[in-house]
């Protein structure tokens, strides 16, 4: 029995130990961007733009969300995916960082507006999202 309390003490403590905090980036190093690019839309009739984070440190990536000026606010959240355009033009992208931490995980510690260039021309070569000042 005492070998046995013992060796679960000693999973449950490890555990415990190998769980690790969050990494939030620290807001004085943190710079939001992304780069994309138009490719092939075999399924819609729609101008089909694949997104990549640039955003330094590269950590913060996965808790970029993107808010695309026409849903009235609405932000979401792809990583590095692909978002889907019905007209040609110029978008206006808000970048937020919400890393999702206590006290407020629906917090937004930094954010920065980029402007794109839809052409609704497929094209393999990656451009950057250009600041909007």
């Amino acid at each position: 029995m005492k070998k046995l309390l013992t060796f679960t003490f000693c999973v449950v403590a490890f555990v415990f130990s190998s769980c690790e905090k969050k990494q939030v980036a620290d807001l004085t190093n943190l710079t939001l961007s992304f780069e994309y690019r138009e490719v092939v839309n075999d399924k819609y009739d729609n101008n089909k733009v694949e997104i990549r984070s640039t955003s330094t440190p590269s950590f913060v990536a996965p808790d970029i969300w993107y808010d695309w000026g026409y849903d009235s606010g609405i932000a979401i959240m792809i990583g590095d995916g692909e978002h889907f355009f019905n007209n040609t033009g110029t978008y206006n992208v808000n970048m937020l960082y919400k890393p999702a931490v206590e006290p407020d995980l629906n917090a937004i510690h930094a954010s920065r507006t980029l402007s794109m260039q839809v052409t609704g021309v497929p094209d393999s070569v990656w451009r950057a999202a250009v600041p909007v000042e």
